[in-house]
């Protein structure tokens, strides 16, 4: 149970981190991870909009390493309840938690089953995209990591996407590095 104050901040902080290293140095094996996940989603979550930056930080550390460990083995139902917090955190008043969440994005992605949701998937897109126009070029180069990955996925829907953003961005030179390397997938098989 969440509560406030100064030594709960620090408790959930304490154990985020250890959960972080944890999985980092994959202690356990996947299907361990694979059979807990249920419950830690929540948590996870939860620590995700934490007030206390360091805790969402390393959260979004965790979920890096959770993705990487649980690759092909989230469900529809963890996938829908965690890309909408991943979302949020590209958001984050700090740009450290919002380039530590494009890391944990890359491995997100290509959990994503081909034939997952059209609508979820623009959704997704188009919520990241906002951030290849950042202030930020470190920003700016972490999203653009992300988006060569989602456009592994609905790749025709993907180019749709980036096109309209183009119209809208300070400048097109990345949605257009997206195109060409969208267009080079599209070209080498099935979208």
């Amino acid at each position: 149970v969440w509560r406030v104050g100064r030594v709960a901040t620090a408790i959930r902080k304490a154990c985020v981190g250890a959960l972080y290293s944890f999985l980092g140095q994959r202690a356990c094996s996947n299907q361990q991870l694979r059979d807990v996940f249920p419950e830690v989603l929540p948590v996870l979550i939860s620590c995700l909009e934490d007030d206390d930056p360091e805790t969402r930080l390393l959260s979004c550390g965790v979920c890096k390493e959770a993705f990487e460990m649980l690759a092909g083995l989230l469900t529809d139902d963890e996938l829908k309840a965690i890309y909408a917090e991943l979302l949020k955190r590209l958001d984050d008043s700090s740009d450290k938690i919002r380039i530590r969440v494009c890391h944990a994005w890359v491995p997100f992605i290509k959990s994503i089953p081909p034939d997952w949701s059209t609508s979820l998937h623009s959704y997704m897109i188009k919520g990241i995209l906002v951030h290849l126009d950042d202030p930020s070029e470190e920003i700016q180069l972490a999203v653009l990591e992300v988006l060569k990955e989602c456009a592994q996925v609905h790749t025709d829907r993907f180019m749709e996407e980036v096109t309209v953003a183009s119209n809208r961005h300070r400048s097109p030179v990345f949605c257009n590095q997206l195109l060409k390397h969208a267009s080079n997938i599209r070209s080498s098989g099935p979208s």
